[in-house]
């Protein structure tokens, strides 16, 4: 070998052991602790409480811990028949907030177990129920938080406004006021200490006091206390229910609100409304307690939640004595009578289930169409001084209507419920009213009854909503309609034209 050769493999091993050097001091400067692989049991971490008897053969399982303090992931066994209680650990300059189950965050010491439910630090959980991955949160000490507390409108509140708290401090304030409903936290209620104070614990997190007031002034103009009592199994459950309440009945605006302590009872008192009658209070659940009804507070027949909201039904423009507002047309009578399509057959008669004329039924439409004429009828048994003389000679000019033959219209006979929803088509042609939905008969028992001239209209009836059967298989085509009938066809009728 030349001493030139010589001298370029002596530089080549210079090389590559300057690189290797190089490579092992870079190595230290980047190189991960390794995970501490000893296995404890972890008893160090958390005190045994109780020793459980739970069915099939007890294991121990491995728990993965880091302690959030640098030192780096632990591993201990957890034995799943045995019950342990959660301990606090403590750090230098540190504030402990909680544990991060399987990356489920914690916040205010609280704990998501693996089942969904919550634990609190200090709290027991069994072995089985601990996840394979658990990391201790902190905060600095020092760090400061603010909590808002400024709700002052019917009471006084001590300390109020923003308040600033170290982490892991507790914030104890006062409300004074007769009106106190609820007083929230971070989405949890807040009870009164002995003292009757109020306390957040632990606080690790900027967050607002939501305080709830009610107004007890109207309380007596909604319910009658009927009773307090106490329950046969001795319970106690302390708290409140809130109640609100919306008395115009549009489903957004709660104008009451009020509270009761549990096992108590109340009857349900009468509204007033103008034009209004009051039918009772509808909860969440749709149940609507009627005056006089019971409502039972307590925590196993707790009512739904609110608002209660008012029903009502409108008060019929005249006060027949045979129409009541439990009645199925109740709605439509008051409808045709507000609309002055109807009239009573005296001040204080309808007469619901009385026959309807021919002679009524086209002043009917008469009156929906608001037409004027000064024409009386050409039909020889239409007396021209009769109320309905001008509405017939209007409906059979607009071709709504036809006599029975030999110039005659029988304006004094009682008409059927197929002459009646023939007459309605025609008139719907009119008004511009969709007449294309149709529904087959075949379904109803009497299909064979109905006359030829009115099977169109039927079907269009029918299928638009405008008629329903007399019964659920039978449409009563020959039948006399009723005042009831005609004036809820006349309201089904008015509705498609929207």
């Amino acid at each position: 070998m030349t001493k030139s050769n010589q001298k370029f493999v002596l530089l080549l091993l210079g090389i590559v052991f300057l690189l290797g050097c190089f490579s092992c001091v870079y190595a230290d400067l980047i190189s991960v602790p390794e995970k501490d692989t000893r296995i404890a049991s972890i008893e160090e971490l958390f005190e045994v409480d109780t020793h459980l008897h739970i069915e099939g053969k007890a294991i121990e399982k491995t728990i993965e811990v880091n302690m959030g303090d640098g030192s780096g992931v632990k591993y201990y066994t957890a034995k799943t028949d045995y019950l342990y209680r959660l301990s606090i650990p403590t750090r230098d300059g540190y504030i402990f907030r909680g544990w991060d189950f399987d990356g489920k965050k914690v916040c205010n010491g609280w704990l998501m177990n693996s089942d969904g439910s919550v634990a609190e630090v200090g709290d027991y959980l069994d072995g089985k129920s601990l996840p394979k991955s658990i990391t201790a949160l902190w905060i600095m000490a020092g760090t400061k938080y603010t909590i808002t507390i400024d709700s002052q409108k019917w009471g006084e509140v001590s300390p109020n406004g923003k308040v600033q708290v170290e982490a892991g401090e507790n914030l104890e304030f006062t409300i004074k006021s007769d009106y106190l409903a609820e007083v929230m936290y971070d989405n949890k209620v807040l009870y009164q200490e002995e003292d009757g104070s109020y306390i957040i614990r632990n606080i690790t997190k900027n967050g607002t006091v939501d305080v709830t007031y009610y107004d007890t002034e109207n309380f007596d103009q909604v319910f009658e206390l009927v009773s307090s009592y106490t329950p046969t199994n001795g319970a106690i459950a302390n708290g409140i229910v809130i109640l609100e309440f919306n008395y115009n009945n549009d489903g957004e605006t709660p104008n009451g609100r009020y509270t009761s302590s549990y096992y108590r009872k109340y009857k349900v008192l009468p509204q007033t409304r103008e034009g209004y009658t009051f039918i009772g209070w509808k909860d969440a659940n749709d149940k609507i307690f009627k005056v006089g009804d019971t409502i039972d507070i307590s925590p196993n027949k707790r009512i739904a939640g609110g608002p209660f909201i008012a029903q009502w039904k409108i008060k019929a423009v005249s006060n027949f004595r045979d129409v009541d507002t439990d009645d199925w047309f109740f709605d439509n009578v008051n409808y045709v009578v507000d609309k002055g399509l109807f009239k009573g057959v005296t001040d204080d008669e309808f007469a619901p289930n009385g026959s309807l004329t021919r002679g009524m039924l086209v002043t009917v439409l008469y009156r929906y169409a608001e037409a004027k004429t000064t024409k009386k009828s050409k039909f020889a048994d239409v007396d021209e001084n009769m109320y309905y003389s001008s509405p017939i000679a209007w409906a059979s000019e607009k071709g709504i209507v036809n006599g029975v033959g030999d110039n005659k219209f029988d304006p004094e006979v009682s008409i059927t419920r197929q002459d009646l929803v023939t007459i309605l088509y025609r008139f719907a042609k009119t008004q511009k009213i969709s007449i294309s939905k149709k529904k087959d008969l075949s379904s109803f028992e009497d299909k064979n009854e109905v006359a030829e001239y009115a099977k169109d209209a039927i079907q269009w009836a029918i299928g638009s909503g405008v008629m329903n059967g007399r019964t659920k298989d039978t449409i009563a085509p020959t039948g006399t309609a009723t005042r009831a009938e005609t004036a809820a066809m006349m309201q089904r009728l008015s509705e498609l034209k929207k």
